[in-house]
């Protein structure tokens, strides 16, 4: 019989081995596995699958995960998380059968399971499919963490459909729905970038749009993608380099709002073709907000090689790194 202390002792063993699992510490993970397990958590696979998979053990995961749905069958989390292995180890008719018995089972977020399954389908060519499945998260639940992901992947099978008109308008019509200046308008801005190439506008109404994006600091690998598109491509060689840029914010900067009022600056690691350390460099402060590019200092600049793009841009993704005071 579960009681309240068994419960919360459960649920803090989860988090520890989250937390291991974030830190690459999958022994540590796996014996925490163990650990819920013996405590009749039916999370315990999930845990144990996602360390295996970590540690390039696919099959294995996805072995652990028809265990523990054998001995939980009501999990959803299970189902969803297995239907995700199947669609990464190209088994892609199991994984959509998967993600169908997620929902019929019902005890995961039935969201989480269409953005996945939309993932999956566009993955595999069926952008029709894909687009019904994101759109559906993003009419259902707008407000949901992964409604703005969905949104990605609507306007990118509108664009694989030819439906570059209906992929503007997709993302204009939430724009308009949204605080001009929240975190996600900015994010929305870097899609809209996107779909306009798509659809031929003109190019000044594309670089206005990203450069809007650019500066309420969302520099997303849609961002790139567009940057790298309207990079005039040549013969010449390029080579690559990393550029690690150190962006100090004091009170007088402008902020993205999704950064904290604790951080005190961050650390950019862009990966760059170029023709020359001093474009590499241009390029990467390109994609910082105009109201900080004045105070961005060049923490390393490092050649690591040839590349094989006869274009110069930044290629995706993008890290950075917050640093406190």
């Amino acid at each position: 019989m579960w009681t309240t202390r068994r419960e919360e002792q459960v649920r803090a063993l989860y988090d520890e081995a989250l937390e291991a699992l974030g830190r690459g510490a999958l022994r540590d993970a796996e014996e925490k596995a163990d650990q819920l397990e013996a405590l009749g958590w039916s999370r315990a696979y999930e845990i144990r699958a996602m360390a295996l998979h970590r540690a390039g053990r696919l099959a294995d995961a996805i072995a652990a995960l028809d265990h523990g749905i054998g001995a939980a069958p009501g999990d959803g989390s299970l189902h969803l998380l297995r239907a995700n292995l199947l669609d990464a180890s190209g088994r892609s008719d199991e994984a959509l059968e998967a993600y169908e018995e997620a929902l019929r089972v019902g005890s995961v977020a039935s969201i989480d399971v269409h953005y996945n399954r939309a993932v999956a389908r566009l993955r595999r060519g069926d952008a029709g499919g894909a687009l019904a499945d994101a759109e559906r998260v993003v009419t259902e639940a707008p407000e949901a963490t992964v409604a703005p992901l969905a949104l990605r992947v609507a306007v990118d099978a509108l664009i694989t459909l030819n439906r570059h008109e209906d992929a503007v308008a997709i993302v204009e019509h939430l724009l308009a729905s949204v605080d001009a200046r929240s975190a996600e308008a900015s994010l929305l801005h870097g899609v809209l970038a996107k779909a306009l190439l798509a659809a031929e506008r003109p190019l000044e109404e594309v670089l206005r749009v990203a450069a809007r994006a650019i500066d309420a600091g969302a520099a997303s690998d849609e961002l790139l993608d567009v940057l790298a598109r309207l990079a005039t491509p040549d013969e010449r060689p390029r080579s690559r380099y990393r550029v690690v840029l150190d962006v100090p914010l004091d009170a007088s900067a402008p902020r993205d709002p999704r950064i904290g009022a604790e951080a005190a600056g961050y650390l950019r690691v862009a990966l760059v073709a170029a023709l020359d350390e001093e474009e590499a460099r241009a390029l990467a402060i390109r994609l910082e907000p105009s109201g900080l590019r004045d105070r961005v200092r060049v923490e390393s600049l490092t050649r690591e090689g040839a590349s094989e793009l006869r274009r110069s841009c930044v290629v995706p993704p993008l890290q950075r790194a917050f640093y406190g005071a």
